[in-house]
């Protein structure tokens, strides 16, 4: 039994075509949505036109990562035998759910299992799963390309990939744990990913399975303001501060070298867009630290985050 666990806010826009995208899949599954508190007609689409699909929708926004880590737990309490993430902007090729399960139990996978993800047209990657992949299949896809010598495997070993398609067995979710709740939208998918690793498990990619993601498709961040880019860039430092390969003392030294010189580069000459960022940062770091350095030691034990407790 597979649990599909969709985190919606505000996805009108998509949500019939992902949840009709999983209907053709002759698969024995459950769909758990838990809506962030969505402020356009996605509950009322999910309550009228999907009434088999499980619902909990929360008061607040608790952000991508404490709402799954709801999901999660309620496929420990109710004993699935598998957990799909998956993104409320992405639809599913046919029998991509199907491979995905297939393919998990003849390898004997211990890690997550995704399917490729390709841009809306489906003629290319999407742009943030090729720059995931890029440099872990290189060696293995680009060169028996151009040596005239392609075998195609049935999975890849890949070293990330990013959340928005994530098939793998309740016993990895035990031993890997939930999402770091110090990480409200960005950067999640990278801890578990860490975390991953650091249970010695790995990420893999089916390339018989694939999903469509309705995301932008463009290489450079863009931001409203300095304190919107500040608040993007602190999870960056967050999942360098939350890296379980090493110790929190070495990794909060990495971030205040880094942040140091930044500093530095801003006054040098001045520039105040740059500084000011610097200064958001660090706030954030210094305002949420307890919090960081609690979760970071929570992170190192199996089932981290699971308990509504850590959350």
């Amino acid at each position: 039994m597979i649990l599909i666990i969709i985190i919606t806010y505000n996805s009108e826009k998509w949500i019939r075509q992902c949840l009709n995208s999983i209907q053709s899949e002759l698969l024995d599954y459950s769909i758990l949505c838990i809506d962030n508190n969505s402020s356009d007609d996605t509950v009322s689409i999910l309550k009228r036109e999907f009434e088999s699909v499980i619902l909990i929708s929360l008061d607040n926004n608790l952000g991508f990562g404490k709402a799954n880590n709801i999901g999660l737990k309620y496929a420990i309490d109710k004993s699935f035998d598998f957990v799909f993430l998956l993104n409320q902007d992405t639809w599913l090729a046919k029998g991509c759910l199907e491979s995905l399960r297939h393919q998990y139990i003849i390898n004997d996978l211990k890690g997550i299992l995704s399917p490729l993800h390709l841009e809306p047209s489906g003629n290319n990657f999407d742009y943030v799963f090729e720059s995931c992949i890029r440099d872990s299949l290189s060696r293995e896809i680009l060169s028996p390309f151009f040596l005239k010598d392609i075998q195609k495997k049935p999975i890849y070993k890949v070293g990330f990939v990013n959340g928005a398609a994530w098939f793998f067995s309740l016993d990895v979710l035990k031993k890997i744990g939930g999402f770091n709740p110090a990480f409200f939208h960005y950067g999640e998918d990278n801890n578990l990913g860490q975390r991953l690793n650091y249970h010695n498990m790995s990420f893999y990619i089916d390339p018989t399975a694939r999903i469509f993601h309705d995301c932008p498709q463009v290489a450079k961040r863009t931001y409203q303001d300095i304190r919107s880019q500040a608040i993007r860039d602190y999870s960056d430092f967050l999942i360098v501060l939350s890296n379980p390969k090493y110790s929190f003392i070495y990794n909060l030294r990495e971030v205040c070298v880094i942040l140091f010189s930044d500093f530095i580069k801003s006054l040098l000459p001045f520039r105040a867009k740059a500084f000011k960022r610097i200064l958001f940062i660090s706030f954030y770091i210094f305002r949420n630290f307890l919090i960081i350095r609690s979760n970071f030691y929570k992170s190192l034990f199996s089932g981290a985050f699971i308990d509504s407790n850590d959350s």
